[in-house]
């Protein structure tokens, strides 16, 4: 596990006595797809680190559709903010593919941040940042029709992939992968029947192509997606 930890941004600056200390507190897990982790307004008792596989935050709106929030894959964490704010989950968290989980309980983990201040520093911007993805994704369902959304959706994946990339590489195009049509819809509160019609538009403009041999594997135009997408704000 001290390999794992070692590679997850909230935990990079630590040395390896640290790394042993946090892999000793972490009680592993492995969950079977589609099954829920946690549930929204449930009482916060524990971090959830992925070591591997995939998990979608998500709630659910008045008449019971699911709105996913965000997709969160190997090496990122979730569940802090009940035990921060000591309020109820905000969310429901479910794995996407089967996944193994490391669960650090409330008490540890407080005594971690107390005696680990760069974790709490790390911790902090992260939280920032998933509020303003909250905020952004709320937006976009309030203001933007489908297709401007999924297209949003798609470069917000390309300019993840482009900060992995070395600058001196081609920044005009970038492969990433792109989940089910049907996840693609819940992330943008739409139908998986809307998303693959505007998927094959892209795909007929050229602005997206399959990369020959790789699943889910796309090469996205960047430049042309982002024209495209402009014009429709």
């Amino acid at each position: 596990m001290i390999e794992h930890l070692r590679h997850i941004p909230l935990f990079a600056n630590l040395d390896d006595d640290k790394l042993a200390s946090i892999a000793h507190l972490g009680h592993i897990n492995t969950i079977p797809a589609n099954s829920m982790i946690l549930q929204e307004g449930d009482k916060g008792t524990s971090l959830f680190v992925i070591l591997e596989g995939s998990v979608k935050i998500c709630y659910y709106a008045a008449d019971g559709h699911e709105i996913i929030l965000s997709v969160l894959g190997r090496d990122q964490f979730f569940g802090e903010m009940a035990l921060l704010a000591c309020e109820p989950r905000s969310a429901t968290a479910i794995t996407i593919t089967a996944s193994r989980l490391a669960q650090i309980h409330c008490h540890d983990f407080k005594q971690l941040l107390k005696s680990n201040p760069d974790i709490a520093v790390s911790m902090l911007s992260e939280v920032t940042n998933r509020l303003r993805q909250t905020s952004q994704v709320l937006e976009r369902l309030s203001t933007l029709n489908v297709p401007a959304r999924l297209y949003m959706l798609i470069l917000d994946r390309c300019h993840k992939a482009q900060r992995l990339i070395p600058t001196s590489a081609n920044r005009s195009s970038v492969a990433i992968e792109l989940p089910t049509h049907q996840l693609l819809a819940d992330q943008i509160a739409t139908s998986r029947e809307t998303v693959t019609r505007a998927i094959g538009r892209l795909k007929k403009d050229s602005i997206i192509k399959h990369v020959e041999g790789k699943k889910n594997i796309f090469q996205v135009d960047i430049q042309s997606l982002n024209t495209l997408t402009q014009m429709m704000i």
